[in-house]
């Protein structure tokens, strides 16, 4: 072989090992400068849930160093940041809440980090929550299409069925349309802007429904032109949209 290529060959077997060796090192050695354990972690929240999250930060150096600590994601509530001064091996252990946001999917793995940082330094522990929307829906809305008669009432029926794996409260039935003229009657109702909204004040138990009555009374009065609208039902949760269902009704003069 040619005594030149021997010595490029040679030459680039050594760039390489320097530059893996920085690499393993920045990425490695610099992380074992300070550790950071996770002590508790919730692995799954609801939307809207509340969750204790607990760790320990260790510095493995032999100096002094100053800590500033926050927390990344865009899928939590949180706000805290924490400040904290630790000598060589010494460690310190912090605690904050962490509220789920609202998903558009059903469920999604999420990432959220910590970041601590000491000068121009940060090292960052990653972790992986899941976020889930609660498995509750309108079962049934009935009927879905009604004719009523200028100033009179009919009902509809809204039930609703919890499939998730714990119970649930805080449960809200809302009706809105965009049609002005009309009103909505049950004890406990109550109205919103242009909403009607019922409180749920009893758990759903697991694999349970429940079935409310609404009395909709249309205020057209007699003689005028038949009017078609859509009332929408929805369901809420923590005020957070579970599901909602469509009622076609007809008002006739």
């Amino acid at each position: 072989m040619n005594k030149n290529l021997k010595l490029y060959i040679y030459a680039a077997i050594a760039i390489c090992i320097l530059v893996g060796s920085s690499y393993l090192y920045t990425r490695f050695g610099r992380e074992k400068e300070v550790e950071i354990t996770l002590n508790e972690a919730p692995k799954e929240l609801l939307i809207g849930e509340t969750g204790s999250l607990t760790f320990t930060i260790k510095n493995n150096t032999k100096a002094h160093m100053s800590f500033d600590i926050s927390f990344e994601s865009k899928y939590f509530d949180t706000n805290s940041t924490f400040k904290e001064e630790l000598d060589p091996n010494k460690a310190s252990s912090f605690a904050l809440d962490i509220k789920a946001k609202n998903i558009d999917e059903n469920s999604k793995k999420t990432n959220f980090k910590i970041i601590v940082r000491s000068e121009e330094k940060s090292f960052v522990k990653n972790l992986e929550i899941i976020i889930k929307k609660p498995d509750v829906i309108i079962d049934e809305v009935k009927p879905d299409k009604l004719k009523v008669k200028a100033k009179s009432t009919k009902y509809i029926s809204v039930r609703i069925k919890n499939k998730e794996k714990i119970d649930l409260t805080n449960l809200k039935i809302r009706l809105t349309s965009e049609y002005r003229y009309y009103s909505i009657d049950r004890e406990g109702l109550e109205k919103i802007d242009d909403s009607y909204v019922y409180a749920i004040n009893e758990s759903l138990l697991y694999n349970e429904d429940l079935s409310k009555t609404f009395y909709i009374t249309s205020d057209l009065t007699p003689g005028s032109m038949r009017v078609e609208y859509i009332l929408k039902v929805e369901l809420l949760w923590k005020d957070f949209l579970m599901d909602e269902k469509n009622v076609y009704l007809e008002v006739e003069p």
